[in-house]
């Protein structure tokens, strides 16, 4: 077997780990509870592929997180609602029984969330916006005084994640270009924030709440 085939090779089975993790994520919470021997299994599975985790930053944020959950041996009430609001977040799914519209994951998100500038500050933004289209988020930006990037590099300033979850994140509420950001903000030291499309929008209404106080 060639390298390039060896390495395409690896790669397939990475994703379909990552893939199957969702999967498992899913099925545990489709009851609306994580007891404990789903729990352990997780952490089982986890532990069984280190290399996953070292692909992923929010996988190995949860493995860690795990790890955490188990340190005294005893998954009680609190730490198993813990975890289901871990896994929600995570896969972006409400818990079952949930009204609420399924929303994008909220757990690469800085927290707490930074004060955001606007003036001469880079963005990008990633995601379905309930704003509307992409283009709109970028005109009212620049507005602002914002610039936009279309990719995530080490000079970025801010990553805007859409509030709502595509088709395209099926697999990955995410999107590659969170790990991305994560990568090079939790790895690299880069000052990279992630944050919501709710908190870029209340950034901009209290820039505007307080020019109105001052006119």
């Amino acid at each position: 077997m060639s390298k390039d085939t060896l390495k395409l090779h690896v790669q397939r089975l990475r994703k379909r780990d990552a893939d199957s993790f969702y999967g498992l994520c899913l099925g545990m919470l489709s009851d609306g509870e994580v007891n404990q021997t789903e729990a352990e299994f997780l952490l089982s599975w986890l532990n069984a592929r280190p290399e996953l985790e070292a692909e992923d930053p929010l996988i190995g944020d949860i493995h860690w997180k795990l790890k955490r959950v188990f340190d005294d041996e005893v998954m009680d009430d609190g730490k198993a609602l813990q975890l289901l609001k871990l896994l929600t977040a995570y896969t972006g799914c409400p818990i079952a029984d949930s009204k609420h519209d399924q929303a994008v994951s909220t757990l690469p998100l800085c927290d707490p969330s930074p004060l955001i500038e606007f003036r001469d500050k880079t963005f990008c933004f990633t995601g379905s916006f309930s704003l509307g289209e992409r283009s709109r988020c970028v005109d009212i930006l620049k507005k602002f005084g914002g610039k936009q990037a279309k990719n995530i590099t080490l000079k970025l300033d801010y990553l805007v994640v859409g509030h709502n979850v595509t088709i395209d994140w099926k697999h990955q509420s995410y999107g590659t270009k969170v790990v991305k950001a994560m990568k090079y903000r939790d790895e690299r030291g880069r000052p990279i924030s992630i944050v919501s499309e709710k908190r870029w929008l209340d950034s901009m209404r209290l820039i505007l709440k307080s020019k109105k106080e001052k006119a």
